[in-house]
Order: structure tokens, then C-alpha cells, then sequence
């Protein structure tokens, strides 16, 4: 979480290994899942799910996620196979009621914002990735809807996926959801830690706020930079420096603590490797024409 340019969105693509090799670009440092270190070619079960999705707007939620499993397990499972990978999917994500509804667009009709960020999460979880990315999951969406999209991250979390999420201004409720939260502002870590102690840990530096202001707005408002008057907005960029440097020392005693040995520097981008996909050149032909034929008839 964090004001917006921070890098929250640099962040998650670096974790996930999305970003692309540029001769311009160098991306130091090292990744790790569950403690052993990973190269950039790493061949591990994970799922990006972006801002904004892309969907055919006249097809309905089951026909998109049947044209979905068939592309990826069309070889793998049968039929009967498929429409209960389906109906899981459905069932589990709370789309079963809209499943011949059309997902629709900004100029047609069809389902919610929020419904349309649960069936991104659903075409992603066919392939059961271990580790989900998601930026900016509950943007544009009413405080319910936003509820309901996190309600669900924490369902799979419990079921033991890991959630990785950039939120942009959490209502209390939402933000109380999450369990660990890094902040970041102008590219730097002001705190990581547990979310229900992110406000004494504000307070202890001597940061204190109302009672009645929620944590995340608190602490959004630590540590965003105000532009406009001279002053101000220098006390505002001494006031992020002074939170920046306690974090660093922070890390700096835990890393002590642990007898951490350093960590020699790497550039590192995304997976080189490409997954391949379980249906054939021709039914990956078929599937993709027979889409085209729909969405062209069904928008006459």
C-alpha cells in the first residue's frame, strides 16, 4: 500500500518476475520462496491478475470460463471433467447466479465490477497457482463490492494459496482483512509488518493521530508527500525521510538478529520459460473461431 507513483505496481512485477529485459533497465537483488532462492527462469505456480481485465463482453461468465479450461486442460480432462472444473470455480468464487449472464462492458449491460474481478481471479485459478499477484484488486469498485472481492482472497488464503496484493485506499474493514502489510512511498519501505500494528508503530515514532481517523488513511496520510506550499512540503518530505531511515534500521536489526549472511546482487527479469498450452494448435483454432463467430453474431 501507498500514495500513488510509489511503486507499488514496480514492486509486484519485480516480485512476480514480469519485468522484461531491457538493456536500460537493471533490477538488482534476490527472491525466495520458502526460504531457498529462485532464478529468473524459475518454473513455479503463479497467477498475475491485472488492473483491468480483458473479457469478451457478449459472452457469459460460464461460456468464458469453459473456453478458458478447454484451452488449458482441454487435453488433459474430459468433458464431464471440465464442466465440474467449472462449476468448482463458479461455486467457489460466488458466480453460480450469474453464469448466463453476459460480462458485459462499459457500453453493455451485464455483470457487477465486482463479479467481473472474481471471475478474473477464476480464469486464473485453473491452473491452481500456488501464489496469486493481484494489482489494484478492489479499484473502482463501491465499498461492498470491494469487501466482497477481498472476502474472497481471504477464502483462498485459508485454503492455502498465498495473496499478494496491491490495495489502494482500503475502507477500515477491507484494510483490517489483510494480514501483513509493506508500505511504500516514492520507492522506499516506510514500514512491513503485521497490519494490526502498523498504527503503534506509527504512534511510537511519533506520529499521532485522532482516534476517529481509520489506520489506513493514518497512515496513507504519514506518509504521502504534500505538494503546493514551500514549507509544508518540506516537512512533509523531512517527515518521510525520518519514517524511511526507521524502517531501514528496523530491517537492518532483524537481519542482525537472524545472522543473516549479505546477499550478493543479481539482475534478474521473468520466467524465460513459456508454459505450454494444453490444447492443440487446431483446437486452440477451433475454440478461438468459434468465440469470434459468437461474440460477432451476439453484437449485431
Amino acid at each position: 500500500m501507498g500514495p500513488s507513483g510509489s511503486g507499488k505496481t514496480s514492486l509486484l512485477n519485480a516480485l512476480a518476475g514480469r519485468v522484461k529485459s531491457d538493456k536500460k533497465v537493471a533490477l538488482s537483488g534476490q527472491r525466495y520462496i520458502n526460504d531457498e532462492p529462485i532464478s529468473g527462469d524459475f518454473d513455479y505456480p503463479i497467477a498475475f491478475i491485472e488492473q483491468e481485465s480483458l473479457f469478451f463482453p457478449h459472452m457469459t461468465v460460464k461460456e468464458t470460463l469453459d473456453f478458458r479450461v478447454e484451452l488449458k486442460l482441454g487435453r488433459k480432462l474430459g468433458k464431464s471433467a471440465r464442466d465440474d472444473v467449472v462449476d468448482n470455480l463458479m461455486k467457489n468464487l460466488g458466480l453460480t447466479k450469474t453464469a448466463n449472464t453476459k460480462v458485459g462492458n462499459s457500453k453493455i449491460r451485464g455483470i457487477s465490477g465486482g463479479e467481473r474481478k472474481r471471475l478474473s481471479i477464476a480464469c486464473e485459478m485453473i491452473s491452481s497457482p500456488s501464489v496469486i499477484f493481484l494489482d489494484e484488486p478492489t479499484s473502482g469498485l463501491d465499498s461492498f463490492q470491494a469487501e466482497q472481492v477481498v472476502l474472497t482472497l481471504n477464502k483462498l488464503a485459508e485454503n492455502g494459496h498465498t495473496i499478494v496484493a496491491v490495495i489502494h485506499q482500503p475502507s477500515q474493514k477491507v484494510f483490517s482483512m489483510f494480514d501483513d502489510l509493506l508500505l511504500l512511498s516514492e520507492g522506499q519501505q516506510m514500514y512491513f509488518g503485521e497490519v494490526n500494528k502498523a498504527r503503534t508503530h506509527f504512534e511510537s515514532i511519533g506520529l499521532s493521530a485522532a482516534k476517529e481517523v481509520g489506520t489506513a488513511e493514518y497512515i496513507l496520510d504519514c506518509i504521502s508527500r504534500i505538494v503546493g506550499d514551500e514549507v509544508v512540503e518540506a516537512q512533509s518530505a523531512e517527515r518521510i525521510n525520518k519514517i524511511a531511515v526507521y524502517a531501514q534500521n528496523e530491517a537492518n536489526k532483524v537481519a542482525f538478529n537472524n545472522d543473516d549472511k549479505p546477499i550478493k546482487t543479481k539482475t534478474y527479469f521473468g520466467p524465460s520459460k513459456k508454459s505450454r498450452a494444453a490444447a492443440s494448435i487446431f483446437r486452440q483454432f477451433k475454440l478461438l473461431l468459434g468465440r469470434s463467430f459468437k461474440e460477432v453474431f451476439r453484437g449485431r
